[in-house]
């Protein structure tokens, strides 16, 4: 599996055909998926392993979206053990990088692999409907502490991504045919949100659209209007304007946003520019006017890249001058005010000691502490994951 592609920094600027992934991977099965993890590509053998059950596979072009995109680790059948070191690997990139926690997408299995790890880094885990579920009906209640992981809520996806062009939009892509995709209606949310409030837990509603984030407001108008005390979220809400601002601050649910977005796919001669038009780039990633809106709100970077800095120098740096953020700003964004969001709290135990200014190119951590105990320092052997 290959993975963080972006055909839009190439010469072509396309998807590779199935024609192409066969003559460069002529003898083994290999996927490569797209930086946005909501669209893959598979070459011939790949795609005789992946059953009839999945769905949105494109055996014509070896396309692959949405869903399948997410679940590769069950398409491959890779190992706890697999999954395991990954997570491991990762911690430690985490630690080097400065970062302490996150709130993390998880399946079953991987759910049960990390509460049994032995690390200070610390999981919020959201998991899919139906996994969440069968947490509920086995007896484990919302907010229960594994370890290093707190079982939190419902992870939903409505649509999928601007570069994949399958976010879900009220008018069509500014240069393509389509939509993009609604992967689940307001009433289906609305079911979902029900059963979460049964049992006290958060939903993170992934929405990147502006018809994705409507049908979110849509279907839970009515339960979160009372200042949201579950601390449901919407994540990335990167297709917005006035209007759609208005209605989140209404509902007091908060956005979690990713700035290096704008950074790597907002400006002239953008992705986005190329993809939503100029009048919906205006309002794409606006985040001085959520936070002017007084929308709960924290930053995170979703693994495009990882590291948190490029973030920050994206937010005081936005193509759409009006969209800047002061550094006062972005920093609070990317540690208290996400911390808030992920109900994390704040923990004064925590100390990040930095070469430089944050903002600065070539600034990197020196050490990192948790709770007076050091997790990371410059001299440490960073696993490249």
């Amino acid at each position: 599996v290959g993975r963080d592609f972006d055909e839009t920094g190439w010469k072509e600027g396309h998807l590779p055909s199935l024609e192409m992934m066969d003559r460069a991977f002529p003898s083994r099965p290999v996927i490569i998926r797209r930086a946005c993890g909501h669209v893959a590509v598979a070459n011939t053998l790949a795609l005789e392993r992946i059953g009839p059950e999945w769905e949105i596979v494109h055996r014509d072009t070896g396309v692959l979206e949405e869903d399948i995109v997410l679940r590769l680790d069950e398409v491959l059948d890779v190992d706890e053990e697999e999954i395991h070191q990954g997570v491991q690997r990762g911690i430690q990139k985490a630690f080097s990088l400065g970062i302490v926690g996150s709130g993390e997408i998880v399946n079953l299995r991987q759910f049960n692999v990390i509460k049994n790890l032995e690390t200070d880094f610390r999981f919020k885990a959201y998991l899919p409907f139906e996994d969440a579920q069968h947490l509920i009906t086995s007896g484990i209640r919302a907010k229960t502490v594994f370890g290093c992981v707190e079982f939190c809520g419902i992870k939903v996806f409505m649509d999928g991504s601007i570069g994949g062009r399958t976010a879900a939009l009220f008018e069509p892509y500014f240069d393509g045919d389509g939509r993009g995709m609604l992967l689940v209606s307001a009433q289906e949310l609305r079911k979902m949100a029900k059963y979460a409030h049964e049992h006290g837990l958060r939903l993170m509603v992934h929405a990147i659209g502006d018809l994705a984030i409507h049908e979110v407001l849509t279907g839970l108008e009515g339960l979160v209007e009372r200042g949201n005390p579950l601390g449901h979220t919407i994540e990335h809400a990167e297709v917005l304007n006035p209007y759609l601002i208005e209605r989140i601050a209404k509902t007091g649910m908060g956005l979690s946003m990713q700035p290096n977005f704008a950074g790597r796919w907002s400006g002239e001669n953008s992705m986005n520019l190329s993809r939503l038009g100029r009048d919906r780039h205006r309002w794409c990633n606006p985040y001085k006017s959520v936070f002017d809106a007084n929308i709960p709100m924290g930053f995170g970077s979703d693994c495009m890249p990882f590291e948190p800095f490029f973030g920050l120098r994206s937010a005081i740096s936005h193509p759409v001058h009006q969209e800047r953020l002061t550094p006062g700003q972005a920093i609070d964004l990317y540690t208290h005010k996400s911390r808030r969001l992920l109900g994390f709290g704040l923990d004064e135990g925590d100390v990040l000691t930095l070469s430089g200014n944050p903002f600065d190119k070539d600034t990197r951590v020196v050490s990192l502490s948790i709770k007076g105990k050091t997790v990371f320092s410059k001299e440490d052997d960073i696993p490249n994951a």
